[in-house]
């Protein structure tokens, strides 16, 4: 079966956060198979990037326009830009009470099959080494750093974007956990366009970038 190629395409992008512009003339493009580091400096926009394209409520596109798969999606809500296939990881998860873990995992599922659910359940769970207990508390509420990691990454395998934004997803993460998500990534890598923050060289070794894209160069240009 032949995967369908996405691409994403960055043209001359600038964002701000309120009135600041952060993000300057950015032109990006990403296709299905694509793994893209991020790099640069702390506080060069790194994450700015990444919540400009899910049209985070801090940030505003100031000019330039964004596409996937040839849709401009400049004016869509973030949840539309999420329906579309994009996943963001933020650094630091948000807790969310009063949701558990299991019954979002279940809406995203969105399948009537409940065997199909637990079969899929119990992969994740021994797939992430996760522990199960934490599929009945609320999404991320007391968990360590690394447990709230992986809650997203397991998000993830239940949504299967078409493209992950990763915001230092190795944060928190000891080796035997970064393994479990590294592992995962490149097992999806064909299927999807992946672009990572990270500031950890081993993290991105592992995950072997096929292009990686300089903000402070690309500023300076």
């Amino acid at each position: 079966m032949i995967t369908k190629k996405n691409i994403l395409i960055l043209k001359k992008v600038s964002i701000k956060i309120k009135k600041k512009k952060v993000i300057s003339n950015i032109s990006v493009t990403a296709k299905t198979g694509d793994v893209i580091c991020i790099s640069g400096p702390n506080g060069i926009g790194k994450t700015t990037l990444f919540k400009g394209i899910m049209k985070h409520f801090s940030t505003t596109i100031d000019s330039g326009e964004i596409l996937f798969n040839d849709k401009n999606i400049n004016n869509l809500s973030t949840d539309e830009i999420a329906r579309l296939g994009f996943f963001y990881i933020d650094q630091n998860p948000v807790e969310l009470p009063g949701i558990k873990l299991i019954d979002l995992l279940r809406i995203i599922h969105n399948k009537k099959n409940n065997e199909i659910f637990e079969k899929k359940i119990n992969e994740a769970v021994k797939k992430f080494d996760f522990n199960n207990e934490l599929l009945y508390r609320d999404i991320n509420v007391g968990f360590s750093g690394g447990q709230k990691k992986k809650s997203e990454i397991l998000q993830a395998y239940f949504f299967e974007p078409k493209i992950f934004l990763l915001d230092e997803i190795d944060s928190g993460l000891d080796a035997k956990a970064m393994k479990y998500v590294i592992t995962y990534l490149n097992s999806i890598r064909n299927k999807s366009i992946i672009l990572f923050i990270s500031h950890n060289k081993t993290f991105s070794d592992l995950l072997k970038p096929n292009k990686t894209i300089d903000l402070s160069k690309k500023i300076n240009e």
